[in-house]
């Protein structure tokens, strides 16, 4: 049985810290709150999936928690097209708690994957 959550929180990091080699020479109009709003976007409406686990390993739970957000997303972002399959539930899942319900935690992870090597190697020792 997958854990949604920490399965989104993992794969948003990795995709954060790609997102960013293409800003490793970042100089002062780099616009940190700006750019994590593109990755979002981007992260979102990737064609690659945020999961990493196959959908038939989805049980009960999994669905009741996907159908809960999902309701949260629809009226959040005052969407009516009802979802027709188990990839748009993910899609919603994620967008929701990045975007909104956990979007202060992802933007620290996103602070965190912008320190240099070096800084996160010092903090560490």
């Amino acid at each position: 049985m997958p854990n949604l959550f920490d399965s989104l929180k993992e794969n948003a990091i990795d995709s954060m810290m790609v997102y960013l080699q293409d800003y490793e020479d970042r100089d002062n109009n780099f616009d940190s709150e700006q750019e994590f709003d593109n990755w979002i976007q981007e992260f979102a409406n990737s064609p690659s999936h945020w999961w990493d686990f196959s959908e038939t390993d989805l049980n009960s739970n999994n669905f009741n928690n996907l159908l809960l957000i999902n309701a949260k997303f629809m009226e959040e972002f005052e969407v009516t097209e009802i979802p027709d399959d188990i990839t748009t539930l993910l899609r919603r899942y994620g967008l929701w708690y990045v975007q909104t319900e956990d979007r202060d935690m992802f933007y620290e992870l996103w602070l965190e994957s912008m320190k240099p090597e070096e800084e996160e190697n010092e903090e560490e020792e």
